[in-house]
């Protein structure tokens, strides 16, 4: 994916292994450990549980590859196929199958934070959210979506941030 920071553009690999860069909470008591979170909701957006990826091979025989998330496919069974020409090999197909797979979950929305402004949040970051109130705890999400507001009435900035599968 393409990130933008000042001037510059460069690639980010979003892995569903990178560590929070960034905490978000709100203790039942209200006594906060980092960012407090103004407002907030919280969804598991149903996405793809298994993707297929269509190829043919030199022999124009067909070539199909799976890729499944096993903890989705337990509740729903939700298939995206798609055909690819371009697709000549297993392993090709069985890449491909994965990537849209991940694609899928990064586009399920997952949730919505309000925030007093934080300058260093960047798109795709991993964030920790924290929130008693809903019975969420130290779970991880990723920016997909930063919107800032300014109240001319309090003279206050605060942060929408979408977020997506991490």
């Amino acid at each position: 994916m393409l990130v933008f920071r000042g001037q510059e553009a460069f690639t980010k690999d979003p892995r569903d292994t990178e560590i929070a860069c960034y905490t978000y909470d709100v203790i039942a008591s209200g006594a906060w450990q980092s960012h407090p979170i103004l407002a907030g909701r919280y969804a598991d957006a149903v996405s793809t549980s298994w993707t297929r990826a269509i190829g043919r091979d030199e022999y124009d025989e067909r070539i199909v590859a799976d890729a499944f998330d096993w903890e989705k496919l337990q509740l729903f069974d939700y298939l995206s196929a798609f055909y690819d020409s371009n697709l000549d090999t297993a392993a090709l197909a069985q890449e491909r199958a994965e990537a849209i797979l991940r694609q899928m979950s990064l586009q399920a929305k997952r949730g919505n934070l309000t925030v007093l402004n934080n300058v260093g949040q960047e798109l795709l970051d991993v964030v920790e959210v924290t929130d008693e109130r809903c019975g969420i705890s130290e779970e991880k999400y990723r920016v997909q979506v930063i919107q800032t507001h300014y109240d001319r009435r309090q003279g206050i900035y605060t942060q929408r941030l979408a977020l997506c599968a991490p």
